[in-house]
């Protein structure tokens, strides 16, 4: 995939629409996207956090935890892993691929 292609898909996420180019263009050399298949897992729960956020680009993510009894299902335009982003420590879920997906990664910068 090409810079082009990342700094539009980038660009789609309701948090870094207004972001200017020059940014966008920086944060496009460092992202990677990554596709995952159904039923993959992306992280488990107490795992190493990964260094960086994953945005769902299309796609679904389910995140559970055996502390809570719900589930949360994240979808195009969500972000996940940000609890570990904040804390920089472990994840506090486990996160599943419901659908074939495309996430963008995008590291700690």
């Amino acid at each position: 995939m090409n810079l082009n292609e990342i700094k539009e898909k980038l660009k789609s996420f309701y948090f870094l629409e207004n972001i200017n180019d020059e940014r966008i263009d920086e944060l496009c050399e460092k992202t990677k996207t990554v596709f995952i298949e159904k039923d993959k897992i992306l992280f488990r729960k107490g795992e190493q956090y990964h260094k960086g956020l994953y945005l769902i680009y299309d796609g679904k993510v389910q995140l559970t935890s055996p502390d809570f009894k719900n589930e949360l299902i994240l979808s195009n335009g969500d972000v996940v892993g940000v609890m570990a982003f904040v804390g920089k420590s472990t994840y506090n879920a486990n996160a599943m691929i419901l659908e074939d997906s495309e996430l963008i990664f995008l590291p700690d910068v």
